[in-house]
């Protein structure tokens, strides 16, 4: 494995989400066009290395379960009582990124490994790993795009004690927030939830600080039509 990513969400109503989705279909000015609002905390786990080395960066050791395991036993991470989680393989190069020191890597999460949640998503095969794990909701004309937003002046830190297949790795904590919006295309709808997240006024954006974190979108608009 090159990089893990361990991401959850709340089991029940999200009351950050929520809020922030009144606001942005109210005072900033979304109203139904936004569809769906999800945040997820995540965390990526890295062997160090700048962008240049990332394509042969040294891979993390261990099997899937037991960095399941080790991420699960977190409590700051984890709450079997409040959330889901999901752990991703990743492609590496999300450190080197936050640190300005290169492009995140597109594509990133490459394959869902482990997760709590039974059953399957309902999200079409060929869906992107991140939208079959959230299930988001399908509709004609809309489009999903997520953000992840980090620590600009601290992005990257040392494993909690514990342990850890790879005791060498290094972590990214991570929001990612999916903006699902209704839009006539994907560059609309991209650059629609962008002006919905980045702060730039007290009437324009509202999830990300740019003064103080390190922000971008994953990938291209993804398509919510059946």
């Amino acid at each position: 494995m090159r990089a893990l990513t361990f991401a959850v969400q709340h089991r029940g109503v999200d009351l950050v989400a929520m809020t922030a989705a009144r606001a942005l279909r109210g005072p900033l000015g979304l109203g139904s066009r936004l569809v769906e609002l999800r945040r997820q905390e995540a965390k990526v786990l890295e062997i160090g290395g700048s962008a240049s080395s990332a394509s042969g960066s040294t891979p993390l050791t261990g099997t899937v379960g037991d960095w399941a395991a080790a991420c699960t036993r977190v409590a700051p991470w984890f709450n079997p009582n409040k959330h889901r989680y999901a752990l991703f393989e990743a492609r590496p190069g999300a450190l080197a990124a936050a640190r300005q020191e290169g492009g995140w890597p597109d594509p990133w999460l490459l394959r869902l490994v482990s997760t709590d949640r039974p059953g399957p998503s309902g999200a079409p095969p060929s869906s992107p790993p991140l939208d079959g794990w959230l299930a988001l909701p399908q509709r004609p004309g809309a489009y999903a795009v997520t953000m992840a937003v980090w620590d600009r002046e601290e992005p990257e830190r040392a494993l909690p004690s514990g342990s850890w297949p790879s005791p060498q790795a290094r972590v990214l904590p991570l929001v990612l927030w999916t903006l699902a919006v209704e839009a006539r295309s994907p560059q609309e709808a991209l650059q629609l939830a962008e002006e919905a997240a980045v702060t730039r006024s007290r009437e324009r954006g509202l999830l990300v600080r740019p003064h103080v974190e390190g922000w971008t979108p994953l990938g291209d608009s993804r398509t919510l039509s059946a």
